[in-house]
């Protein structure tokens, strides 16, 4: 059986007056469905252009990128509209419009996917009871805290429903309390929907401490100047 994501000597280079930068080296890795994927790696190491690469919002210099056996490569406009709207991002910092409530920041991400106005709010409500921010959905951004937006931020990709979550560095302006909080969030999508669900983060003690609290063994995918550089697993200890 075919992996869901395979990534096929990846490389990515860009040029500079010093020569070319390669942000990505030959990167060979397989991804189940469903499966809960964790990237550890210094700034600089291609964990931020591996989800660039995932989300077609770059395309490799090298390799190829099959989903679903289908070669990202060779998919036309249509086709690469579509598959995006099976991705959610959920960035470091949450880029949510300060000019609308919670509430329409989650439903402009959902209007946009041509859905039903009602099915729509159904699923923005849905997402913030998850994130337990149901009572600030008439809130503008600016009056909540960090933590909170960043909740925000990870309602808006749930409420998707995706088949991919990407989450680049999901926890990293947050403190080890809602770090964990958000983690376990993230992991409820991979038990509950089946999304395979892909967290970059600096911090592998974290990883280590989820992993002794669901007592669950978590795949562990170490870059390191855009070298794969380990893929093993994190176990309860």
């Amino acid at each position: 059986m075919n992996p869901f994501i395979k990534l096929q000597n990846i490389g990515i280079h860009y040029p500079t007056e010093d020569g070319d930068i390669w942000a990505l080296r030959s990167i060979d890795l397989d991804i189940e469905k469903g499966e809960n994927i964790f990237i550890t790696g210094p700034s600089g190491a291609g964990k931020s252009t591996l989800f660039r690469i995932i989300s077609l919002v770059e395309k490799p210099t090298q390799g190829a990128i099959y989903v679903a056996n289908q070669d990202l490569s060779s998919i036309h406009q249509m086709s690469e509209a579509s598959y995006r709207q099976q991705i959610a991002l959920v960035p470091q910092y949450p880029m949510l419009l300060n000019d609308r409530s919670v509430l329409e920041n989650l439903l402009l991400a959902l209007q946009l996917t041509g859905m039903e106005i009602d099915e729509c709010i159904e699923r923005a409500e849905n997402a913030l009871r998850t994130v337990q921010l149901e009572k600030f959905k008439h809130s503008n951004p600016l009056t909540l805290s960090a933590g909170e937006q960043q909740r925000v931020s990870l309602a808006r990709a749930i409420s998707r429903q995706p088949k991919i979550l990407l989450a680049d560095e999901p926890s990293g302006n947050v403190d080890p309390e809602l770090s964990k909080i958000i983690f376990d969030l993230l992991i409820n999508m991979t038990e509950q929907n089946n999304t395979t669900v892909i967290i970059s983060t600096h911090d592998l003690s974290l990883i280590q401490t989820i992993a002794n609290t669901k007592n669950k063994k978590f795949r562990h995918i170490k870059l390191d100047k855009g070298n794969l550089q380990n893929d093993s697993f994190i176990t309860p200890k």
